[in-house]
């Protein structure tokens, strides 16, 4: 969740790669070839994952044991069917039908990959793994019970954004946070007001439609580049996900682990990726 909005899951490039986006008439249509896969993207990513590496491998030479029994609920994972492939072949259909499109359509590149797209992949990709419908679907009910925790707090941050957003409090808060630099600042204090927005609003999407406007009607009015700082903004919504760890409520009823356990080693990470990626923004920018 720290690394996500700059890999193929990512909310705010894939949204403006569609047609037809909220920003279209501001920034055109922005291609994942020159923010997902441009090398701007790879060598951060790339070096914000070899970071956390480092300092998850520094923490473990360094962090004390402890004798704490844990109450873990072990997974069960659901095995593939094996009568019946009706699932795997309509999943392979529809990995035919996304290659097709990628070769032979009449705007055949990267430039195809948007969020749906990536839905579609997926889920092509999961009918092909169980094979039949009725492991799919089991799979998926089992899915829902792990993941509840998340399925019941989304309403609630859908509710806070309803509220900033429709009061205009978050738009003027992101217009003075901006407002209030320079035109060589402005990529790095996008990174920050951004990581600091998210606290408020832990959706990528959601809190895209709220900073986009403003961060792309400056970017027009300065000149600057919109493919890379959707990525920056990209990368703060990221990285403050370590000190909101909503995401980690599934993986702490599975494990036993109590959050306060985890909190500290978050903050460890969040710390050492927020420092590369402000020295990563500022050299590469």
């Amino acid at each position: 969740m720290a690394v996500w909005h700059g890999g193929l899951s990512a909310s705010a490039p894939l949204t403006v790669a569609g047609k037809g986006h909220f920003l279209v008439d501001t920034i055109g249509i922005i291609p994942v070839s020159e923010t997902l896969f441009s090398s701007f993207n790879v060598w951060i990513t790339s070096g914000l994952i070899s970071v956390f590496l480092i300092t998850a491998y520094v923490l473990s030479k360094t962090s004390l044991t402890t004798s704490d029994s844990v109450a873990s609920n072990p997974l069960r994972p659901i095995e593939s069917g094996k009568e019946g492939s009706l699932a795997r072949g309509v999943g392979l259909f529809m990995i035919l039908v996304m290659m097709v499109g990628l070769i032979f359509a009449e705007e055949a590149s990267l430039g195809m990959i948007t969020l749906n797209w990536v839905n579609f992949l997926l889920f092509s990709l999961v009918l092909i793994a169980y094979k039949s419908w009725e492991r799919f679907s089991l799979a998926v009910g089992q899915g829902l019970k792990t993941s509840s925790d998340i399925l019941i707090q989304f309403p609630f941050y859908a509710g806070i954004l309803g509220l900033l957003s429709s009061s205009g409090a978050l738009y003027e808060l992101s217009q003075l946070i901006q407002s209030q630099t320079s035109k060589e600042f402005f990529p790095l204090i996008t990174f920050f007001s951004t990581a600091f927005v998210n606290l408020l609003v832990p959706s990528g999407g959601g809190q895209w439609a709220i900073q986009g406007p403003v961060i792309m009607e400056t970017a027009a009015n300065w000149g600057l580049n919109f493919a890379k700082l959707t990525m920056i903004f990209a990368y703060g919504d990221q990285i403050s996900n370590l000190l909101q760890p909503f995401w980690a409520l599934p993986l702490l009823s599975i494990t036993g682990v109590p959050v306060r356990k985890l909190l500290p080693y978050c903050a460890m990470l969040f710390l050492s990726g927020f420092v590369f990626l402000t020295l990563a923004i500022w050299w590469m920018y």
